[in-house]
Parts: C-alpha cells; sequence; structure tokens
C-alpha cells in the first residue's frame, strides 16, 4: 500500500476530515488531498508530525506492521540461540547482515551482525575479511550509537577483535573507556538482593553473577600462573597449587545443565595442559590427564554431530596437537595405555 493510500485510511479511521489533518499539520487541504491521491508526497519533515497525529511508528506510514521489525528480530535471535551447525550458523549470520542492511539504525541488530559474523566458517583469508567487516560494524556503533548497553557491549567485542589483529595499544585504550567495576549491573543488583535479604527474584542475578565471578577469578589466575610461568617466578608447586583452583572454578563458571557443552570444552583443554606439563618432567600422571582430555574431547565431538564443517574441530585439533603428535609424550608411546589413547583420538576424526 503506497503512503497515500495508507494516511488516507489512518486518517478515516481516526474520524479526521482532510481539513481537519491539514489544521493539525499545518499545510493545506490541498496538499493532504494529493498525498492520498498519490499526486504528491509529504515533504520528509511531514513524517514524524504525521505519526504523532495517527499514534502510530513511522513505520507503519510506509506499510510496515507494529512490531513486525521486533517480532523478525525476536524470530532470529531464537534462530541464533539454536544454532547446530555450521550450516545454520552460516545462514543465521547472512540473516543478521541482511536485516542490518534494512535497519541501519537499529544498533542492537548492527550489534548481532558484528557478532555473528564469527559464527561462520571458512579460510584464513575469509576469516581476515569477516573480522574486518565486524571491526567496521563494531565502529560505527561506537561512532553514532548512544544506547549504553549497546556501546559497552560493543567496546568489548571490540577490544577482543583488537587484540586478534594485534592491535593491543587500541584495545587497551578502549578497555579503559569501559565502565569500572563497582558500576556493573551485576555488582549494584546484587547488592540490593543482599539488602533485601534475598527474594525469588533475585535468583536470576545470583545465578549471572555465579558464572561470571567465576570466569573472572578463573582470568585473573590463569594470568598470574602464564605470567608467572614466563618469569620463572613460579616453580613446579606453586604451579599445580595454582592451576587445580582452575578446576572448580570451570565447574562453577559452567554449573547450569545446559553449559555442559562448554564445560566440557574448556575441561579438554584443562587436562591436556596439565598433562603436557606432566609430560614434559617425565610424570607418570600425565598419561591419566591426557585420557581425561580425550575423554572431553570426545564428549564434545558426540554432542556436535555436523556433517557440514565440524564445530568440534577445536577440540580434536588440540588432543591430536598436544597429546598424540607431541613429542614430550614419546616415553609413553610404547604403553598399551598410550596405544589405546592414540586409537581414541584418532576415532574422533573418523
Amino acid at each position: 500500500m503506497e503512503i497515500g493510500s495508507i494516511i488516507k485510511k489512518l486518517r478515516r479511521e481516526r474520524g479526521l476530515t482532510q481539513e481537519e489533518l491539514a489544521e493539525r499539520l499545518d499545510v493545506t487541504p490541498q496538499a493532504v488531498s494529493k498525498w492520498e491521491n498519490g499526486a504528491g508526497l509529504p515533504d520528509i519533515s511531514q513524517i514524524v508530525p504525521l505519526a504523532n497525529v495517527f499514534d502510530v511508528p513511522t513505520d507503519v506510514l510506509f506499510g510496515k506492521q507494529p512490531g513486525g521489525d521486533m517480532l523478525r528480530i525476536a524470530e532470529l535471535r531464537e534462530r541464533t540461540r539454536n544454532v547446530k551447525t555450521a550450516r545454520d550458523a552460516a545462514d543465521v549470520s547472512d540473516a543478521w547482515r541482511e536485516l542490518a542492511r534494512e535497519m541501519p539504525n537499529n544498533y542492537a541488530v548492527q550489534l548481532e551482525h558484528a557478532r555473528t559474523l564469527g559464527m561462520k566458517n571458512g579460510t584464513l583469508g575469509q576469516a581476515a575479511q569477516l573480522r574486518d567487516e565486524a571491526v567496521r560494524v563494531y565502529e560505527r556503533i561506537l561512532e553514532r550509537c548512544t544506547d549504553m548497553e549497546i556501546r559497552n557491549t560493543a567496546t568489548s567485542l571490540l577490544c577482543h577483535l583488537y587484540l586478534e589483529t594485534g592491535d593491543r595499544d587500541n584495545a587497551i585504550k578502549l578497555a579503559q573507556s569501559l565502565p569500572h567495576v563497582y558500576a556493573s549491573r551485576e555488582l549494584v543488583l546484587m547488592d540490593i538482593a543482599n539488602y533485601g535479604g534475598g527474594s525469588r527474584g533475585s535468583l536470576p542475578f545470583i545465578r549471572d553473577n555465579l558464572s561470571l565471578f567465576a570466569r573472572l577469578l578463573r582470568g585473573i589466575l590463569q594470568i598470574l600462573i602464564g605470567t608467572g610461568k614466563m618469569y620463572a617466578d613460579v616453580d613446579d608447586a606453586e604451579y599445580e597449587r595454582l592451576y587445580g583452583y582452575v578446576k572448580p572454578l570451570i565447574e562453577l563458571q559452567f554449573w547450569e545443565p545446559h553449559m555442559a557443552d562448554a564445560r566440557d570444552r574448556e575441561f579438554t583443554h584443562y587436562y591436556g595442559n596439565l598433562a603436557v606439563r606432566q609430560a614434559g618432567r617425565g610424570e607418570a600422571e600425565a598419561l591419566d590427564n591426557a585420557e581425561k582430555a580425550a575423554e572431553y574431547a570426545a564428549r564434545v565431538v558426540a554432542a556436535n554431530p555436523v556433517p557440514d564443517g565440524n564445530e568440534s574441530i577445536g577440540e580434536m585439533q588440540f588432543v591430536m596437537g598436544v597429546i598424540r603428535d607431541n613429542p614430550d609424550f614419546d616415553m609413553f608411546r610404547a604403553e598399551p595405555r598410550f596405544i589405546a589413547l592414540v586409537e581414541r583420538i584418532n576415532a574422533l576424526d573418523a
């Protein structure tokens, strides 16, 4: 339906004459008549006043149903949450790109577009192009968007992309523009829940905080371990003690049932890295932890049986690289347990 027909329909539904509508818009009745007959179009400056007179969103004047865009966005968010295969991921990413083209000023859509670009598989060159596209979208959001939640999310994600491209200085500069932790929603909501003695309504915040703060503590701990190891400030015994704290933090971070796949991925790397360090020192426990890493990798592969680009390939490559193909494990290669372990790892890629 053309805009003139829509104006005519809305005017009649509200019981207005052409003269009354013209008076409210400070235009002539002849102008309204031309719009409705298709002989002319309202000036762009009249779109918002027209929408205000009819009490509708401006999109309605252009033939869009009220709430239609919100429904499309909600449906696409649901599709994104239910991605199972690499083909699904590519389709969802393309859908967000198309929606972003239609809604250049909807920064929530722009944010999802940039975020889902990383879901697409491809060659290294294609991955770099997608990353550069995401960077441009995030930077445009920060230039134009005034919604602080969207800005902060875009800032956080852009920091990580800058790090991927080696732009550490810009990543640090951008990170310093984010609010400090004491101004975070999670801490304030937790304080409110504590002050009120706790309530059923506060449970979602508590759940979110459990995962969030476990992640923060784990990140701090792993930086401490990595930096200490780099500068030889952490001896083997201290390393083992600190690294042992990481396991319960992984369990806390991914404690809900729907997080099982993410938890299995993390434990694949946790036990694999521990096994490598122990193998380098010739410790028998290395084989125990290598078996655990392979067990968790097998769970990830079983949970992600994707024929067209397996999303569990990262875990397969990890156990192949750090265990099967690592010379640190040469001392175990003749042992039946290690031979069986290699067979299990090879089966992951069958």
